[in-house]
């Protein structure tokens, strides 16, 4: 029986090719391009998730009490002298285990040229909280001593080639040797824990935790059997009142939280890196959306194709009821023809999702850990879905034509059925709304893209290059020497070094003030720590008074020994600081002393000596922060050198003089280069992957609804091949049949774009709100992609009808 009925279903789609095909191929396109999206849809959903105690997991948070003294960047994560803290007591409080997390980046050598090495630094109990899996060494003795090192398989490569890396020693640029302990592969999973190197937090290279910012998470792991509310509780009740009073009284009153470790990525909305915010939920759920529109645009297409094709088989139905099919028995056949093509269209996607899968991983900048081929979860997933589009597509003619009467199809030689046009027009509004509506919010992605990253910033980012590394101590020492060298390079005309760079880490909070200001009232703005110059380096306008000078001794942060009593030092404000302190006008601000909560040797406050345009150093999510700038770097060290580069210089020499000026002041340490406008790039690159997934998939979204139409307009075509021919004998012209044909399926798209305009609109608008500075919604986008389909539609239908039209009367009367 089976046999029989896979037969008939492959005869029948061998006598109808094209819409066989039509069918094959829209579904398989529309599972791959759903299939595709889904894998990106569980990569992101699946961030830490391999680790065996990920339920125990968690990372501690820490806020202020009073909700007024919070600012979104002081409080992002726990200070990370918490750690040591928590583990004195943490065995009575239900914890296992407790490690702090920094990065950090060291200059190592085996003899030959120093490479530089990304470098996670964690304590001994890292290991014991997260389970990677290792090749070489002991988990228990890795991180033991300080100078230990755990490498990747990658970075053991690196530095060793073939050879076993265990046991070898790594010399850093400051000449401490580090010790080979163990070697650990990739985790299995999407991870934000992951290090291609790992060293002891005991190693003498790193200084001890501070309390004055958040360099990195605390994690905890809970004793079995504990909750994470629980816990949260009992932390919050024991560690605040253990934190030293001059720290409570810096940052004020804190309350601790616990984040579980599987929500970070998506849920935590912390920032742990001042140019790229926290990953957006909403962002992957809208994106699944997508997937759910596609698959259910493919879905109608084979819905509509299956009834059109089946409105023509009642003849066949009835003569089959005449000889005894059972009603059963025409169920069966047409749910496992509709089944059949499902299966073969699966089979297809999955090869397609096979060959696409590793360019579309690079395209929206994700590692490929899954794969339908190998994922259980992604396979079944899309097992079910092609049953459920199998069942759906055949379900109107498995269910509705085998309870038909013979004798009401027989007579008169009837065969059609009424309901299935409108039924088919339905669907048709349905995709086209789909379609349009993607189409329409992809535009409006694009324009808020563009609109983010090219819109003024307040500063040249052009010719800008910048320079990292200036930290390390050989070429901290002789920076003035090595800025004096780089100037002379034709074509450079500036140079400063700064704690910070737009686009890059480097912001501080600290309560700056009036005297006298209420604690619940004192401005918390971002610090910016800048050598004189800077500020005319990166082109920021000056509104009123002065920039740095070098030539002031109270422009620069500085603390001789034997220095007592309050200092003053000078400091510049953007507009929107001068405003927030209270001043109603820039030149108002100038000469005004500010009190300063900042961790120097002694008391400083800040005299106000210039205030400049408010400029964007983040990307368009966020609003302009007041911020103050501060000259010099008493406690920190600067970060980067920015160089300002003169229009027109010849770009490739300029940057070989550098480099050669750069090794001969620092051969040991590679040089770090880019230019200012790639930092900027990289804040946006998250929306840019975005708008291009949209962009690509949209387009498809399109395509796959015009296939339909294509095949809704030729099947349309061919059953009205006799009225098109009656018609041409009493004077229609072929323009006339192609207007008539073409209105016919121009109303559903039309009455699409009237579903798909508010809904778009209401969704785009909630996308915009998380943007500080957004573009205005028109009408543009909407008429352009409602437009835009419409004449697609009519395009598509048109050949066919204009093919038909063109036949010969004779040929049409004939036709039945």
């Amino acid at each position: 029986m089976i046999r029989h009925y896979a037969l008939m279903a492959l005869r029948t789609l061998a006598r109808h090719r094209l819409y066989a095909a039509i069918n094959l191929f829209g579904l398989a396109v529309g599972l791959a391009a759903a299939l595709l999206i889904l894998i990106y849809v569980r990569h992101e959903t699946s961030y830490e998730r391999h680790f065996t105690q990920a339920d125990r997991i968690y990372r501690l948070a820490q806020d202020p009490r009073d909700e007024s003294q919070s600012d979104g960047i002081r409080h992002h994560l726990a200070s990370q002298p918490m750690a040591d803290m928590i583990r004195g007591v943490g065995a009575s409080l239900g914890i296992e285990a407790v490690s702090r997390v920094e990065n950090g980046n060291l200059i190592l050598s085996e003899g030959g040229p120093p490479l530089s090495q990304s470098v996670g630094i964690v304590d001994p109990e890292f290991l014991r909280i997260f389970d990677f899996e290792f090749i070489a060494g002991d988990p228990r003795s890795a991180l033991a001593t300080p100078d230990s090192l755990v490498l990747s398989e990658a970075a053991a490569r690196k530095f060793f080639g073939s050879r076993e890396a265990v046991g070898r020693m790594l010399t850093a640029q400051t000449g401490a040797v580090l010790r080979v302990t163990a070697v650990i592969a990739e985790p299995r999973g999407p991870s934000q824990v992951w290090f291609e190197a790992l060293m002891s937090t005991s190693s003498p290279l790193i200084g001890p935790p501070q309390w004055i910012n958040s360099n990195g998470p605390v994690y905890i792991l809970a004793s079995p059997g504990v909750s994470g509310a629980e816990l949260e509780r009992r932390l919050d009740e024991v560690i605040p009142p253990l934190v030293p009073g001059e720290v409570r009284e810096d940052q004020g009153e804190i309350r601790l939280g616990l984040e579980p470790l599987s929500d970070l990525y998506l849920h935590s909305g912390r920032w742990t890196s001042m140019n790229q915010p926290p990953a957006n939920a909403a962002t992957v759920y809208a994106t699944a959306g997508v997937a759910v529109l596609l698959l259910g645009i493919a879905a109608i297409n084979y819905t509509n194709l299956a009834t059109a094709r089946a409105s023509l088989r009642t003849r066949e139905v009835g003569l089959r009821k005449t000889v005894g099919a059972k009603r059963r028995q025409l169920i069966v056949q047409f749910l496992g023809e509709s089944i059949l093509v499902a299966a073969g269209g699966l089979l297809l996607a999955l090869v397609l999702t096979e060959l696409m899968a590793e360019p579309f991983a690079s395209l929206i900048g994700i590692r490929l850990y899954f794969s339908p081929w190998t994922d259980p979860l992604l396979l079944t997933g899309a097992i079910l879905l092609t049953l459920g589009v199998g069942v759906v597509g055949g379900a109107y003619p498995a269910l509705y034509l085998s309870g038909i009467r013979p004798a009401a199809v027989l007579r008169a030689g009837k065969g059609g059925v009424g309901g299935a046009g409108r039924l088919r027009a339905a669907l048709v509004i349905v995709q086209f709304a789909c379609a349009v509506g993607l189409a329409a919010a992809t535009l409006i992605v694009v324009q808020q893209t563009r609109y983010a990253t090219t819109a003024e910033l307040g500063f040249d980012k052009e010719n800008r290059l910048i320079l990292s590394g200036i930290r390390h101590e050989q070429v901290r020492l002789q920076l003035e020497p090595l800025k004096d060298e780089l100037l002379r390079i034709p074509g450079v005309t500036g140079a400063a070094a700064s704690w910070m760079v737009p686009g890059g880490a480097g912001a501080q909070g600290r309560e700056v003030y009036l005297p006298g200001t209420p604690d619940g009232e004192r401005m918390n703005p971002e610090v910016y720590r800048v050598e004189h110059g800077f500020l005319d380096v990166l082109g920021v306008r000056m509104l009123a008074g002065r920039g740095f000078d070098r030539a002031r001794a109270e422009d620069e942060m500085r603390f001789p020994d034997g220095v007592e009593g309050p200092q003053v030092f000078s400091t510049v404000l953007n507009a929107t600081a001068a405003r927030n302190l209270g001043f109603a006008s820039p030149e108002e601000a100038l000469g005004q002393i500010l009190d300063f909560s900042d961790d120097t040797p002694v008391t400083s406050r800040l005299r106000v000596i210039g205030v400049v345009e408010d400029f964007r150093p983040r990307n368009a999510r966020n609003a302009i922060r007041p911020t103050v700038f501060v000259g010099g770097d008493p406690v920190y060290r600067y970060n980067f050198l920015t160089l300002r580069l003169a229009p027109g210089a010849d770009l490739d020499r300029v940057l070989t003089q550098v480099d050669v000026v750069w090794s001969r002041f620092a051969p040991d340490i590679p040089v770090a280069r880019s230019f200012l406008d790639e930092y900027i790039e990289r804040m946006y690159e998250r929306e840019k992957r975005i708008a291009g997934v949209l962009g690509g998939f949209a387009a498809l979204t399109v395509a796959i609804a015009c296939l339909g139409l294509f095949a809704l307009a030729a099947f349309e075509a061919e059953r009205r091949t006799k009225e098109i021919g009656v018609r041409k004998v009493l004077g229609a012209t072929v323009l006339d049949i192609v207007r008539l044909l073409a209105w016919r399926f121009s109303r559903p798209v039309l009455i699409a774009n009237l579903i798909a305009w508010p809904v778009t609109w209401f969704l785009v608008a909630e996308w915009l709100g998380g943007f500080a500075y957004r573009i205005d919604v028109t009408p543009l986008p909407f008429i352009l992609a409602g437009g835009g389909a419409l004449l697609i539609g009519w395009i598509t239908v048109a050949g066919h009808a204009a093919r038909v039209a063109a036949r010969p009367p004779v040929q049409a009367l004939r036709y039945e």
